[in-house]
């Protein structure tokens, strides 16, 4: 993000300059729509628009807006209709030469079921796995999201496995295999938290995982025995360990790995997620947002996850990874019930006084502040709205109330 907004930035002091003689028109495509904001507006922040604008200078912020299509009041793209559903699924269906194809009937009821599943967005690639299902003779209309995501990720698991198996043959003894198993399931998870990872950085974010891994590969005799195994199994392609795709597989294998969803039934473990610095990896911190956003009934009442959230030293945080956590804290103050709320308001008033003079971390607050007083009763509600008088004084001069 901090690339992108410096070269708009670039681009615009360009255009200003008079040296560019022809109009250039930039595309950004952002799956983040207000369809999936459930407190969007047509005036407030996303989610992404408010990570990129936050690395610029509020007068740049203006600038680059006014450089958007019609004043920053993004084209939505809308739901795909039921037509074109019924020829992406009859499409799939074929394109895979399986002998088991859906006819009218069958396609109605595949949509039927996505509706239920995705009722909002009907996505297509809900109903590309509910197509898997139905051609693998499975009957996914009794299915729910979560069991539609288990399957998928159940038939990935067993592809890989045995790939797995046929490269280490007999160097795993049997009573080693499902802990052996485990171990690989935590990096796949750790390299899809980080949009995929080099083995040495997963070495240094889950090391014990590495090692036990590299422990029961003793009697796999090469060099760079787990890039090897991990190459010749395709979970790695050039030097990093690919992460599990599309997103929203991705992020429930995640939830999976951690304990938080599936038949586990011990205390979820979110190590996988927040290692070690997490606050300094972009890619991590964008994970957590989504999953946030796409799995947040799972985490709701999951209080060891918003305790690693909430475990950041705050007066240990520089100013770059205090606008990131601010971001990631202002999520939270539009999906949590009131208790949430408070407790990431709280962090963001910290914060707002370690960083006074940073805007971006000022309008996080202000906005938490905004979503705080709208689940709060009157009588709490009156200190909530005293804090944001005080920002509007200090901040008026800069539009600051205008922006959300």
């Amino acid at each position: 993000m901090r690339e992108l907004a410096d070269w708009l930035n670039k681009l615009h002091a360009w255009a200003e300059s008079g040296s560019c003689n022809s109009q250039v028109r930039v595309l950004l495509i952002e799956r983040d729509g207000r369809a999936q904001n459930k407190n969007a507006d047509e005036t407030s922040l996303l989610s992404w628009e408010n990570t990129l604008l936050s690395f610029l200078p509020p007068h740049d912020n203006k600038n680059i807006r006014a450089m958007c299509h019609n004043g920053g009041n993004y084209l939505e793209l809308a739901p795909i209709d039921e037509e074109s559903l019924k020829k992406v699924i009859k499409s799939y269906a074929n394109k895979v030469e399986h002998k088991r194809l859906p006819n009218d009937e069958d396609v109605i009821s595949i949509l039927n079921t996505l509706k239920s599943i995705d009722e909002n967005l009907t996505r297509p690639l809900y109903a590309m796995f509910i197509t898997v299902a139905f051609i693998n003779n499975e009957d996914p209309n009794s299915w729910g999201k979560y069991e539609l995501l288990e399957y998928v990720i159940g038939r990935d698991d067993i592809y890989y496995n045995e790939k797995i198996s046929t490269v280490v043959n007999n160097c795993i003894s049997d009573g080693d295999r499902a802990d052996f198993f485990n171990c690989i399931h935590k990096l796949r998870a750790v390299a899809t938290v980080c949009g995929g990872a080099t083995v040495e950085k997963l070495s240094n974010l889950c090391n014990e995982t590495v090692q036990d891994i590299n422990m029961y590969l003793t009697s796999y005799s090469r060099k760079d025995a787990l890039k090897k195994l991990l190459k010749n199994a395709a979970l790695m392609h050039g030097d990093e360990v690919e992460p599990l795709e599309p997103d929203l597989v991705g992020e429930y294998y995640v939830l999976m790995q951690c304990g938080a969803v599936g038949n586990n039934h011990g205390k979820p473990d979110f190590s996988l997620i927040f290692t070690d610095s997490w606050i300094d990896d972009i890619k991590i911190t964008s994970f957590i947002k989504r999953l946030m956003n796409d799995f947040y009934d799972n985490l709701a009442d999951v209080d060891t996850f918003w305790d690693e959230l909430f475990a950041l030293d705050v007066d240990s945080l520089n100013e770059f990874d205090a606008v990131i956590y601010a971001d990631l804290l202002f999520s939270v103050t539009y999906l949590g019930e009131v208790n949430r709320v408070q407790q990431a308001v709280d962090i963001l008033e910290r914060l707002h006084k370690a960083y006074e003079d940073n805007y971006p971390i000022a309008l996080q607050y202000a906005k938490g502040l905004v979503n705080l007083v709208a689940k709060q009763n009157a009588v709490d509600g009156e200190a909530t709205v005293q804090k944001l008088k005080e920002l509007a004084d200090k901040y008026g001069d800069r539009e600051f109330e205008l922006e959300y």
